[in-house]
């Protein structure tokens, strides 16, 4: 996919002058959400439940392996997993945390697509965490825009919040995160810190092809095949995803 092809003749809808520097553009087919001139959602209009960005369908391979029923995602951004989860069935129950109320409005206001009700909390991920317990969620979702002119202090603070996600989740939860731009030394931190917490349960990650997001899945030990929420014909197509893992 490329993106600065897709995303000419493009029309300003909205700018915030914080220090993300958020934006909204559209197009005829798209509607795309920006941190920093750095896309963080890609809508497609006419079907806005598709994931649309390659990492996201690396984030919701979980789906080939168990039916998760209640899942909490950190960081709403243009909400692709709200109408993702959405069109897929309504067993699952989603909750998003996102701090940033500006892009929670956003959200309702551009976004919304094909949501009949999105659970929506403004909340710090970490202040959550510290005083939220989520062990009543079978799937935890981190995926939060993390400023690319600090990246020391953003990697802690993504060190920090895996921790706290390791050594809160429930022993049958999945557990993704989206680590955009990571560097081999960082990454090994985070597996040392799994390592460190493991209770049994394995790691599966991904690098994205042509992209510099690493995705890692967190889950107990995959025994046999559940019937997915997933037609059968995006089975099909994202076990072959799922054997790129490492």
């Amino acid at each position: 996919m490329q993106l600065n092809q897709i995303t000419q003749q493009r029309q300003l809808l909205y700018f915030s002058r914080d220090a993300d520097a958020m934006a909204i553009y559209e197009n005829q087919h798209y509607r795309w959400l920006a941190f920093n001139q750095v896309i963080q959602t890609l809508m497609l209009k006419r079907d806005a439940w598709r994931l649309t960005l390659p990492h996201q369908r690396y984030m919701m391979l979980p789906l080939l392996y168990f039916k998760p029923q209640t899942l909490l995602e950190f960081g709403l951004g243009g909400g692709s997993f709200q109408r993702f989860i959405h069109h897929l069935t309504p067993a699952i129950n989603l909750c998003s945390v996102e701090y940033n109320d500006s892009v929670i409005q956003c959200f309702e206001r551009f976004f919304w697509g094909n949501v009949e009700t999105a659970g929506v909390l403004s909340a710090d991920a970490r202040q959550y965490l510290q005083h939220h317990s989520v062990k009543c969620f079978d799937w935890l979702i981190y995926d939060i825009y993390q400023q690319a002119d600090d990246e020391t202090n953003s990697f802690q603070t993504l060190l920090q919040d895996w921790t706290l996600l390791l050594t809160k989740s429930s022993a049958n939860a999945w557990l993704t995160m989206n680590i955009p731009n990571a560097t081999k030394p960082e990454l090994q931190q985070l597996l040392v810190a799994f390592e460190q917490i493991n209770q049994q349960k394995q790691l599966s990650y991904f690098y994205v092809p042509r992209y510099r997001n690493v995705i890692i899945h967190v889950h107990p030990p995959i025994t046999e095949r559940v019937k997915s929420y997933l037609p059968i014909y995006q089975q099909r197509r994202w076990q072959k995803l799922w054997q790129t893992r490492l």
